[in-house]
């Protein structure tokens, strides 16, 4: 027996000298007769076990936390990619049947749809996507269109059975409201629109702050805007947009009449956008933006896509959204007036922005943090 001091004059027993007279205990292997110090040393490797159990225990639990966070992070990814590889097709027109959208596309282009239904009218298909190039919408409904010089046949939207040679669009009507003048975003009013011969129809003035419905239709002439109000230490900016393409850009300064003087004919059938804002004309500033929106904050929305904005300043109101650099494809993944995450590359900050479905960015503009 160990050198054990005395407590209190008492006696100290010896622990070889204390034997278990009960059962035996199958847990800990102790037996009946068993010395106390057989019974100790039984039980120290019962806990030295069960500790070691423990931390082999606590140390899975941290491994499957983390293939947890590693499966979140991989469902995430899978997500991404369905909102960039999966179109979404929006018809937001009334057909008599609903079309078939056959997506037979390889990953570097996106698809093809053949829209194999009838239907009253062209349809607008919006693709949510990236890709290499444009789709190749085609559909198996009857459509007719001219020019100001070609050799025409006539169709079953015509009246007319001729097939000589036309100079002249005049005799088509130009599609109502299919003119917007959004002067929303600058300072100084429109006093007058113009295009020479054209069929063209907005009211006027049209005041700072404010957007103007219109027709046009018919047109081959350069579109001239009248301004007032214009300080000659400040510059402005009005872009020409048709069908979502961007035309021509003019920057001005002064007071008077100014002109796109590249305009193309444009039908009655064509969308077109005249955006006047403040600051000078400049396009073409890479960026990223989200694919999803948000009603209110999209700044915790990743944004996986590469983007162009026109303008000379940080996110603000009145800039267009381009999803190439060649500013020909406007961003309208949704086009609900939503907010998307978006930052210029050229910035250290991002912006949770309102955007309608031109791509212009609205009045909602917030800073992220």
């Amino acid at each position: 027996m160990a050198d054990c001091p005395q407590i209190n004059n008492t006696t100290i027993i010896g622990t070889s000298a204390v034997s278990y007279d009960s059962t035996p205990l199958p847990c800990t292997g102790v037996n009946t007769c068993d010395d106390l110090n057989t019974i100790l040393t039984k039980f120290d490797n019962v806990i030295c076990s069960a500790v070691n159990s423990v931390n082999i225990l606590s140390e899975d639990i941290m491994n499957i936390t983390e293939d947890i966070m590693i499966i979140t992070e991989d469902i995430e990814n899978i997500n991404n990619q369905i909102f960039i590889c999966c179109p979404i097709c929006d018809f937001t027109i009334t057909a008599t049947e609903l079309p078939v959208c056959e997506f037979t596309a390889t990953a570097t282009e996106l698809p093809i749809c053949d829209f194999t239904g009838s239907v009253n009218e062209v349809l607008d298909c919006l693709f949510t996507v990236t890709a290499n190039q444009l789709p190749d919408p085609t559909t198996t409904t009857t459509s007719s269109s001219s020019t100001s010089t070609s050799t025409s046949t006539s169709t079953s939207t015509s009246t007319s059975t001729s097939t000589s040679s036309s100079t002249t669009t005049s005799s088509t009507t130009p599609n109502p409201n299919n003119l917007i003048t959004n002067n929303l975003y600058s300072s100084v009013t429109i006093e007058e629109l113009s295009a020479g011969s054209c069929s063209i129809a907005t009211s006027a003035p049209i005041a700072p702050g404010s957007t103007d419905l219109g027709d046009i239709g018919n047109c081959n002439s350069d579109i001239s805007l009248l301004f007032s109000g214009v300080n000659p230490l400040e510059d402005h900016c009005m872009t020409l947009i048709i069908n979502g393409i961007i035309i021509q850009e003019v920057t001005f300064n002064s007071d008077g009449t100014h002109t796109f003087t590249l305009t193309p004919s444009i039908l009655s059938t064509d969308q077109v956008v005249i955006v006047v804002r403040d600051g000078v004309c400049l396009s073409g500033r890479e960026g990223v933006v989200s694919t999803r929106s948000s009603p209110t904050d999209a700044c915790p929305l990743a944004m996986p896509l590469a983007c162009w904005v026109t303008g000379n300043a940080d996110i603000v109101n009145g800039l267009i959204v381009y999803t190439d650099i060649s500013m020909t494809t406007p961003f309208i993944y949704v086009g609900d007036g939503d907010f998307y995450h978006i930052q210029l590359n050229a910035y250290p900050n991002s912006h949770s922005a309102q955007i309608d479905s031109f791509g212009i960015i609205q009045t909602g503009v917030n800073l992220c943090p």
